[in-house]
């Protein structure tokens, strides 16, 4: 009975004694089977994962596209949710577009997908890891909280992050590479590089955004922005190749100059005997004296329309020994003087001390690719060739001495170069205005619209160029009406009071030879 009474019941000893929290480690510690029935949480059942299925992961991260935040919870993928969604987005918006936005047959660059795709996807998964890391160690961490909690769901949500981004980039490709949107080189190249930069900055936004969901602090996410811009810019700018690519050609159908020793010197043989090869001028005969000019090896149409050009030169304006062509191609390093500036100021200069300066014609035709800024594209790879401009041929022409000018430019926004070359004793003609592209200078064009019309259909007609620029004009835009062209490339005339006279008078004097 004393021995009973002296022991403390145990109600007395838990209301006596102090609560102590238990240790976070004993809520995972498996109870001792023989307590399992005295424990008050063996009967409740245990919490089931919140589960999201890979559609949603999917719609979810598009969300964090358009900077809306995801609706998943404390959700976490699973392995396979993780696999569908990384493989999907780069189906859909890496290799998906890219085969859009390249216009005729394509060849899959399997290599530049492997490296594209796929390395920044561990490195960028440790980066991710190492910041939830630091972070928690930085902030008091809650109890039960796992040290990588969201890894897996910020992972899942950043695959198809990328989506509103790729649309736009992908508009803004098909809107250059199908002409929705007509530009000269100059803005074209300002238009993408300022479009890129927007939609980069969208992107690193939406991607910081969805990192401050899972990581508190703010300089762990300026590093991380920082991370994306290096790691993207490194590869945008050294690194990156394209997925698809125009198909190959093979050489014995595409061919580029080949330069060697034996060919500079050839071309300075064929500029010594041709130029040797001018004709002086005639006393009391108009005579004309034609140069013709295609910088632009990488297209045929400029080979083709040239030869066209320096035929009706030759056959219909008496210029037969007067004339120079000068070519850039990569069959005709050997047989044609290359159309550099160099070669341009030369040969007016030839040209001008065997005519009559006063007296004759110069015909000067130009055609290749133009721009509003008036540079005339130029290629010859791997020779570099510079473009020339309106103002550095009328420096030339002016250097000639030459009176009585033809100034043709067969060329988008042509019409630029008429203020710069305009005077009395000149006659120019453009094969668009100063707004418009002309057409048919594609790789599969025979002859370009303006060429066409001019010189291979209505000068072979009439000596008269304002009367056959007047007829072909209404046929080029008839023509462009039945190609769907929604703008008209509205060539344009340009006639000195001066050079009117010389004009009727050759023709007078080539009629009366035919």
């Amino acid at each position: 009975m004393v021995e009973q009474e002296n022991r403390p019941s145990p109600r007395i000893a838990m209301e006596n004694e102090p609560a102590v929290p238990a240790e976070p480690t004993e809520l995972f510690e498996l109870s001792d089977s023989s307590d399992s029935s005295d424990s008050p949480d063996s009967a409740s059942p245990r919490p089931v994962e919140n589960r999201l299925s890979t559609w949603h992961w999917l719609i979810e991260g598009c969300r964090c596209g358009f900077f809306l935040r995801p609706r998943v919870g404390t959700a976490q993928p699973t392995p396979p949710q993780i696999a569908i969604l990384a493989l999907s987005a780069n189906l859909m918006l890496i290799i998906g577009p890219g085969w859009l936005t390249v216009p005729g047959p394509v060849d899959f660059q399997w290599r530049e997908w492997l490296f594209l795709s796929w390395w920044y996807f561990p490195f960028s998964l440790w980066f991710c890891w190492a910041m939830l890391h630091a972070d928690a160690k930085m902030r008091p961490r809650q109890a039960r909280e796992p040290e990588l909690n969201g890894l897996m769901s910020w992972l899942a949500l950043s695959f198809w992050i990328a989506l509103p981004c790729i649309l736009l980039g992908c508009l803004e490709q098909l809107a250059l590479v199908h002409r929705w949107l007509t530009l000269d080189s100059d803005w074209e190249m300002i238009f993408s590089s300022t479009t890129a930069w927007v939609i980069y900055a969208l992107l690193f936004t939406a991607l910081a955004r969805l990192a401050s969901r899972y990581v508190v602090s703010r300089g762990l996410l300026v590093a991380y922005v920082l991370f994306l811009l290096s790691i993207n810019g490194a590869v945008l700018w050294k690194f990156y190749q394209p997925v698809w690519t125009p198909e190959y050609i093979p050489s014995s159908e595409k061919k580029y100059l080949n330069l060697t020793q034996a060919l500079f010197e050839k071309q300075r043989a064929i500029w010594e005997e041709q130029t040797r090869a001018v004709l002086p001028e005639r006393k009391n005969v108009l005579d004309v004296y034609g140069l013709v000019f295609a910088p632009y090896a990488a297209e045929d149409v400029f080979l083709r329309e040239s030869n066209m050009v320096a035929d009706v030169l030759r056959r219909r304006f008496d210029a037969d020994g007067r004339l120079l062509h000068l070519l850039n191609h990569a069959e005709t390093g050997e047989t044609h003087p290359w159309a550099t500036p160099e070669n341009l100021q030369r040969g007016i200069d030839v040209l001008a001390k065997r005519m009559d300066k006063k007296r004759d014609i110069l015909v000067l035709y130009l055609t290749s690719h133009g721009a509003r800024s008036t540079r005339l594209s130029a290629n010859n790879w791997p020779l570099e060739v510079p473009p020339v401009t309106a103002d550095k041929v009328r420096e030339m022409l002016d250097a000639s001495g030459v009176r009585n000018r033809i100034v043709i430019v067969s060329a988008c926004y042509s019409g630029t170069w008429i203020p710069p070359l305009a005077s009395e004793s000149t006659l120019i003609l453009t094969a668009a205005d100063s707004e418009n592209t002309s057409y048919g200078c594609g790789s599969l064009s025979e002859l370009t619209f303006f060429g066409r019309a001019l010189f291979n259909e209505q000068l072979r007609q009439t000596h008269s160029f304002k009367t056959a620029f007047e007829k072909a004009r209404v046929d080029i835009e008839q023509r462009e009406k039945e190609a769907g062209k929604e703008d008209y490339s509205n060539p344009q005339i340009f006639i000195g009071e001066k050079i009117a006279p010389v004009l009727d008078a050759l023709e007078k004097r080539l009629d009366s030879l035919h």
